[in-house]
């Protein structure tokens, strides 16, 4: 079709009109980038191509450089993922911004050889929909195509006779994804990706009927697929926070162009968004990077966080009161972006410590500075394709920085490494019998679930309490049902129970993954863990042995690092009951045991199987506890622990608390 320059452009979006107020800003606000983008663009002139921006979700840290032809369909180290991340066409963004930012016409000339290169040799679908044309590329690099384009509009090389042949050739890649719509697009990251690019070709292209058409479909898909995948608590379903982020960034922007182009959307479909921005803000550890659960990386949250702050005006979700734009944000929000957000005041979430109770993210933080600690506790759904046997997962960071850590996903290669940081043992959790509560075959696919039990949040009388269970050891020939349960103490003092029910005889494990950044030892039946922070500690059970082994830890896609874990392991009969102490500035002194419980004023104590007490010093305070295992089933009266009466299952008496009654946190 042909298509005049001046009818290309859409004029509500127009980066090149505020071209030197953006250069300003992007060198005050991060030179560093730039520079880096600006490197990466020259290197893809001679066509060396290696993906380390800072949301390549399947980074690399090897060039592939090009001597002749570029073979679109390269196949390195037998990982597709590097196929399909090349035909996304990133870097194409990295030439459009160095132009914008040196007015150098090489980097058009280099952009306008790779574009007319892949339309000449995979200009033909045909054969090629694993490869070049699988349609999550086709949704992304038409999006990269459009946001590259409006930046480089004012060369004189974008010409009339060029953006006619892209306009067709963005026309096949919408005619794919709008003929190819079926309902697998509600369910997960891939019908989001898809149809946000669809939603830009419909709403930055030339708009005549057929384009508008793209668009109409598109919101259809993305408002039903909100309204699938999107759970109460405002988690995307495949429970991965970085294809959280991602599916929310994508609509964040569709959010933005619509906004600029004056199409109007559904509230409930905009609270949606809204919802999955606030369950990032809570999900985000205290330096603003993401948590490695499942398929994610370590990423930086807080520019996906700028964005819906921004975009809803929303100052809880401003991530520090000196908040400023990152380097893509700058391109997306332009110069007024800029100063919305900072003349947004800053204000803390409502909660520190909460769950997300659909998705099963718990979280304890301290406050919602940097340097604030958190503990993370997962015991929700396994999460479809991304999901990793996670079940009772903790995550621990101590004044800002990672201790107890999920290593991360590495790769999604079919081969041994997949699976080793897949699978339950490379979380911090309890095994029962050295067994996987769901049967992996290939990268992606599981051929069994499991039930979960989760207690409803509580905190009270200072205190803050978790407990949850699962069903993935039900299938032994022995079953057995195991449930976690974790008792805020005191900002410096969390107690982990790990239980099982069951009368066979089982072999148990827990396990914890330390962060690599910190040096880690183990001294009878304590861990010491040091950073350039922090000392922290685990107290593991006495009753276990204990081992600390080498593991690795994969902050990123294709990079692994080695790091320590403590393997604890028993073997026992009947109910067990496993203890362990999370010790912020640990102390020698720091002590737990085990004692008997007894109905007041008896001597006969209750089997351990059903109730025993616990007694923690540390530093100048004790806490005694009466751990239940089942209900209280007895005659009338109070359990006896040291001197301390109460009824119920869990019971806290403190420095602070009445020796008769406690804190019941479960009954």
């Amino acid at each position: 079709m042909a298509i005049k320059k001046c009818d290309f452009f859409q004029l509500f979006y127009q980066p090149t009109k505020e071209k030197e107020i953006i250069k300003q800003l992007i060198m005050e606000l991060d030179e560093k980038e730039a520079n880096h983008v600006i490197k990466t663009a020259n290197d893809v002139l001679n066509h060396s191509f290696l993906f380390d921006m800072e949301w390549d979700m399947e980074r690399t840290h090897e060039p592939v450089v090009f001597k002749g032809d570029i073979v679109w369909d390269i196949l390195p180290k037998d990982d597709h993922e590097f196929t399909w991340q090349f035909n996304r066409h990133r870097f194409l963004m990295c030439l459009a911004q160095a132009y914008f930012l040196t007015s150098d016409e090489k980097y058009v000339e280099g952009f306008l050889e790779l574009i007319k290169d892949f339309m000449r040799t995979q200009g033909d679908p045909t054969d090629k929909r694993n490869t070049t044309w699988r349609i999550l590329e086709i949704g992304i690099r038409s999006g990269n195509w459009l946001k590259s384009l409006y930046l480089i509009q004012d060369s004189p090389l974008i010409t009339d006779e060029l953006l006619s042949e892209v306009y067709d050739f963005l026309v096949l890649h919408a005619e794919i994804i709008f003929n190819e719509h079926n309902p697998y697009c509600y369910a997960g990251n891939w019908g989001v990706l898809e149809n946000h690019g669809l939603f830009l070709m419909g709403t930055l292209l030339p708009q005549n009927e057929q384009i508008v058409s793209y668009r109409k479909q598109a919101l259809e898909v993305l408002e039903q697929a909100m309204n699938i995948q999107i759970l109460p608590d405002g988690v995307q379903v495949e429970q991965s926070p970085m294809y959280h982020n991602e599916v929310l960034r994508c609509m964040l922007e569709v959010i933005l162009f619509a906004k600029l182009a004056d199409i109007p959307l559904k509230d409930d479909f905009v609270h949606t968004i809204h919802k999955m921005a606030e369950a990032t803000r809570y999900l985000l550890k205290p330096n603003g990077t993401e948590i490695a659960g499942s398929d994610s990386d370590t990423m930086n949250g807080r520019p996906v966080l700028q964005l819906a702050a921004t975009i809803f005006e929303d100052s809880k979700l401003k991530f520090s009161p000196t908040e400023d734009l990152s380097y893509d944000n700058i391109w997306l929000l332009l110069e007024s972006g800029r100063r919305k957000l900072i003349a947004l005041p800053y204000r803390n979430p409502d909660r520190t410590s909460l769950a997300l109770w659909e998705s099963g993210h718990y979280l304890l933080r301290s406050s919602w500075q940097t340097d604030a600690d958190l503990l993370h506790f997962d015991c929700g759904s396994i999460g479809t394709s991304h999901g990793h046997s996670d079940l009772l997962h903790m995550d621990w960071v101590v004044e800002g920085e990672d201790v107890l850590v999920d290593p991360g996903r590495y790769t999604y290669v079919d081969k041994p490494e997949r699976y080793q940081f897949k699978n339950l043992k490379a979380h911090n959790t309890f095994i029962v019998d050295e067994t996987q509560p769901h049967k992996r075959f290939g990268s992606f696919h599981s051929n069994s679930g499991t039930t979960q039990m989760k207690s409803p949040f509580l905190q009270k009388g200072g205190y803050s309490f978790i407990e949850a269970g699962h069903s993935g050891f039900m299938h032994l020939d022995n079953p057995v049902w195991v449930t976690r349960r974790i008792i805020h103490l005191s900002p410096e003092l969390y107690l982990v129970v790990d239980d099982s029910y069951t009368s066979g005889t089982h072999t148990y494990e827990q396990y914890y993954h330390f962060d690599a950044g910190g040096h880690v030892t183990l001294s009878d039946n304590v861990v010491l863990f040091k950073n350039k922070k922090n000392a922290s500690g685990v107290i593991l059970d006495q009753n276990m042995s204990f081992q600390l082994i080498d593991t690795e830890q994969a902050n990123f896609y294709n990079e692994k690092i080695p790091n320590k874990t403590v393997l604890c392991k028993k073997k026992a009969t009947g109910n067990q009951t496993y203890l362990s102490l999370l010790v912020k500035n640990f102390s020698k002194t720091t002590t737990i045991r085990r004692g008997p419980v007894v109905l007041r004023g008896r001597e006969n104590p209750f089997k351990k199987d059903m109730v025993e007490g616990v007694t923690i010093h540390h530093k100048d305070e004790v806490y005694r506890i009466i751990l239940g295992k089942v209900e209280m089933a007895s005659v009338v009266d109070l359990y006896e622990y040291e001197g301390c009466l109460g009824c119920g299952k869990v019971i806290v008496f403190g420095p602070n608390d009445s020796t008769t009654g406690g804190v019941v946190l479960s009954w």
